[in-house]
């Protein structure tokens, strides 16, 4: 689990670099604002407290490790990294998808079953409805 004292163990460029990536909120010198766009502060004199929060590594809040939403976001990282979404294989995988899309040739069978069988219900309820035995007719899904 990476903690404050793994956060303190890395190199201080490391952190200066890491420090870029986290939210303001993770810094004790936040200040929560109010949006100027709020009804309540409407004609209000703001000035801009976000460039008042310091994003240094020494400004870094030790409960951010401990927070709730970090935690996911870590597990979900190290979920990825268990699962491979980061190998070349994976990437290989993504970029086929992405072309299938692109030029129309991506086609999802389970997609044209999913429809057929929702239409298949909808007729049997319509007819249960008109006391009708008529059906309607249904193409095979393309395979």
């Amino acid at each position: 689990m990476f903690t404050f004292d793994t956060w303190l163990s890395l190199p201080p460029e490391s952190r200066a670099e890491l420090v870029k990536l986290l939210p303001p909120t993770a810094f004790s010198t936040f200040i929560p604002r109010i949006d100027p766009a709020h009804p309540s502060v409407a004609g209000a004199d703001l000035m801009d407290i976000d460039s008042l929060s310091e994003q240094v590594p020494e400004a870094l809040d030790p409960m951010f490790f401990s927070d709730s939403h970090f935690l996911a976001a870590l597990r979900t990282f190290q979920d990825h990294l268990h699962s491979g979404w980061l190998t070349d294989d994976h990437k290989m995988k993504i970029n086929k998808y992405r072309a299938g899309i692109e030029d129309g040739t991506l086609h999802a069978a389970w997609k044209d079953e999913a429809w057929s069988q929702s239409q298949a219900e909808e007729d049997a309820v319509a007819n249960s409805k008109s006391g009708s035995t008529s059906q309607r007719f249904v193409l095979p899904s393309p395979s």
